[in-house]
């Protein structure tokens, strides 16, 4: 197939520009602490004001719509890595062959609470019928009205530095519905990641976009890492057997704790309750899994 013969470099460099851009405002020094600690909590209390780099082990760590990583080698883990595995047995796969067809076929939310896994008819108007690119979180600062406006201008930068046209704004890689061209475009860039780390072993830098980056969940003694830069990295590691990552924690926005959840930003406005603040903080501690996202009854 085409797409299989053209993956290079500079797919690979282009993809990580695309993340983490409030961090080239600040630039805050990273605080290498893996020989120090590997537990977040500490490590935050270490380097209170600056970039933390821990050593997390991978089913500690959440993917976009809540997903957990296994560490086995069973199917059904996440979309990227099956894909993966399944290339790696069968480099001439089609794309229409392969999990991520499957999952952008078969996951297909529509508002904020088919996100949130929230019933629509219990939940208020913003949940259960604002587009799904409003998403937000309790513990966000940012309205859905900007949030759309900021994740389609987002979208639409990611395509114009891979030199990507004709593709919607609204075709987000986190979820179907998206075209064949958005499928085969995220497809590409994921084996170019995943050829690129397993020629080349992983190698982080101290850049802004230097490594897979992470938000703490905390709740007593609980906790689990959101990745929100890096997802494909993470999934091609995971792939290729890897048990643990280095991780960087942000210098702000490092950390959502349960107990401040009256004094979230979207709780106080009331778009979200108590009860669903709560459920979606558990969505992240414990994690959904791949099969059950893929058998909930809303998408199948």
């Amino acid at each position: 197939m085409k797409y299989f013969k053209k993956i290079n470099k500079a797919l690979f460099d282009k993809s990580k520009s695309f993340l983490l851009r409030y961090i080239v405002k600040s630039k805050p020094k990273v605080t290498n602490l893996t020989k120090v600690t590997n537990d977040p909590v500490a490590a935050y209390y270490i380097a209170p004001s600056k970039h933390r780099l821990i050593e997390v082990r991978l089913e500690k760590l959440r993917l976009f719509n809540f997903l957990a990583l296994r560490v086995d080698n069973q199917e059904g883990v996440h979309p990227f890595i099956d894909t993966l595995r399944l290339y790696e047995d069968d480099p001439s796969v089609p794309l229409d062959k392969t999990p991520l067809w499957k999952y952008y076929q078969n996951f297909q939310p529509s508002s904020p609470a088919d996100i949130y896994g929230l019933e629509k008819n219990k939940t208020s108007n913003y949940l259960s019928s604002y587009n799904v690119l409003s998403t937000v979180y309790p513990w966000d600062s940012t309205s859905p009205h900007d949030q759309l406006q900021q994740r389609k201008s987002k979208i639409e930068s990611c395509h114009t530095n891979h030199g990507i046209k004709n593709i919607a704004n609204t075709e987000d890689f986190r979820w179907g519905p998206v075209s064949f061209e958005k499928a085969k475009f995220e497809f590409k860039r994921l084996l170019a990641i995943y050829s690129s780390i397993k020629q080349n072993g992983y190698r982080r830098s101290d850049a802004p976009d230097g490594d897979i980056v992470g938000r703490l969940y905390r709740r007593n003694s609980e906790w689990s890492i959101e990745v929100i830069g890096g997802q494909h990295r993470l999934a091609a590691l995971s792939a290729l057997g890897a048990k643990v990552c280095k991780v960087r924690i942000l210098a702000s926005k490092s950390i959502v704790m349960h107990q401040d959840v009256q004094s979230w930003p979207n709780v106080i406005n009331n778009i979200f309750s108590h009860e669903e603040s709560t459920r979606i903080f558990e969505r992240f501690l414990y994690g959904n899994t791949y099969k059950d996202l893929m058998e909930n009854e809303s998408f199948s």
